[in-house]
């Protein structure tokens, strides 16, 4: 699984490479929501690049807009980033 894949990427100390993977599986997918998942998870250990996770999770959730958990982690990733706009903009999508 691609659980499995990040926690051995990570481990390793090869976290580009294994995002360069997941991105280059990402482009041959009909149904990429869960590989975006993975890359923003693997983005997201790193808090100088929480907006690479943000710009994955956001992909992921444009595949499943009715995702309310992954709804509600994007906007808690804007409040940990300051941003209060874009985090009301998902409070409300989520609860809307």
């Amino acid at each position: 699984t691609y659980n499995m894949f990040n926690t051995l990427i990570a481990k390793n100390g090869i976290t580009d490479k294994g995002i360069k993977q997941l991105k280059s599986l990402a482009n041959k997918s009909k149904k990429p929501k869960n590989i975006y998942m993975n890359i923003a998870n693997l983005y997201s250990k790193d808090a100088s690049k929480l907006n690479f996770a943000i710009d994955y999770f956001e992909k992921a959730f444009e595949f499943d807009k009715t995702d309310k958990a992954l709804c509600n982690h994007i906007s808690q990733l804007y409040l940990q980033l300051g941003n209060q706009e874009k985090a009301n903009y998902y409070i409300n999508f989520c609860n809307g």
